[in-house]
């Protein structure tokens, strides 16, 4: 998840040959770049890529598919503090 008003253009053409799977969520915050305005942005770039309507769910969707290999989460510093709630870790 993105801001809206952030280069997020850059850090897809940085981060798509590194991943095989998007799944895109909003940043909790009227600034965040909805979710399927970010979907679209990839798959126009190339990528393979689908939007969630809670960050619960495109977490969860993305540990399930992933099995054992590493889910990377990267974005708004605002989507930190909501991921570390998800997965248990303290603040």
């Amino acid at each position: 998840g993105f801001m809206k008003d952030k280069n997020y253009q850059e850090v897809i053409s940085i981060l798509m040959p590194k991943a095989d799977r998007f799944y895109c969520v909003a940043p909790p915050d009227t600034r965040g770049l909805p979710a399927e305005d970010l979907a679209a942005c990839l798959r126009q770039a190339g990528a393979d890529a689908q939007a969630f309507s809670t960050t619960a769910e495109g977490l969860h969707r993305a540990q399930e598919e992933a099995a054992s290999l590493p889910v990377i989460v990267f974005g708004s510093l605002y989507l930190a503090g909501e991921i570390r709630d998800l997965i248990g870790l303290a603040p």
